[in-house]
């Protein structure tokens, strides 16, 4: 059972735009529950949104809810890769300064 977010665009006062995300959870089992969150974009980045699914042929919601699971998504990678490294510094799985400088300089000579 996963979370579910539906993107939807209005337009708001004071000449911002507005996302609203709808999302339904039912990881515990039960119905879905419903909430609701707003982010409000500049008339900037609301082109952009506009201007990119008009590229790809696709709707503003499907790539804002793409662009927002591929940012949790990475962050949850990064995060527990970052604790992966703080577990080896604990456990004493340490490489040398010299050391790293020569895996740079074989990776990226010149």
């Amino acid at each position: 059972m996963r979370k579910a977010c539906r993107a939807r665009a209005v337009t708001a006062t004071r000449r911002r735009d507005l996302l609203r995300f709808t999302c339904f959870d039912n990881s515990n089992g039960s119905l879905y529950a419903e909430s609701v969150m707003e982010v409000n974009l500049t008339p900037d980045l609301q082109a952009k949104l506009n201007r990119l699914a008009a590229e790809r042929g696709r709707d503003t919601q499907a790539l804002v809810q793409e662009a927002i699971e591929r940012f949790v998504d990475y962050d949850e990678w990064f995060l527990r890769e970052v604790e992966k490294g703080l577990a080896a510094a604990d456990r004493g799985e340490l490489i040398e300064h010299e050391d790293i400088g020569k895996m740079i300089d074989s990776r990226y000579p010149g």
